[in-house]
């Protein structure tokens, strides 16, 4: 855990911020420290270091294909011990938030500019 430690340290402002934090949760669930909640705690870690470096958080979707997908390119990353796998996926799991992100902030400017007409301002 030490050795993740130092690597956290050591590498944030080294790595671009999405390959860290898919980094980051690959290397913990790799080590596995806990009994129980792993996943729930490597989430938490790439999301933390995602909102840190200004990106929205990545949720695995909870539909069963996608979280099927997620369980399974983890383990093939784990497998091939190639994180560029997870590293993969956590990048399109991030541009579809930040592509959500997107359509959420034009869609207030949307709102706001029709609140202005409907009041004159």
């Amino acid at each position: 855990m030490g050795d993740l430690v130092d690597w956290a340290n050591n590498n944030k402002d080294k790595i671009h911020p999405v390959k860290y934090a898919a980094d980051l949760h690959f290397k913990f669930v790799s080590i596995h420290p806990f009994r129980d909640g792993n996943g729930r705690t490597a989430r938490l870690l790439m999301n933390l270091a995602l909102t840190e470096a200004g990106y929205p958080v990545v949720n695995v979707f909870p539909d069963e294909e996608s979280r099927n997908k997620y369980m399974d390119v983890l383990a093939k990353s784990r497998r091939k011990n190639d994180p560029e796998i997870f590293e993969n996926l956590i990048g399109e799991y991030t541009e579809k938030a930040l592509k959500n992100r997107i359509k959420i902030l034009e869609l207030n400017e949307h709102n706001i500019e029709q609140a202005r007409k409907e009041t004159n301002l």
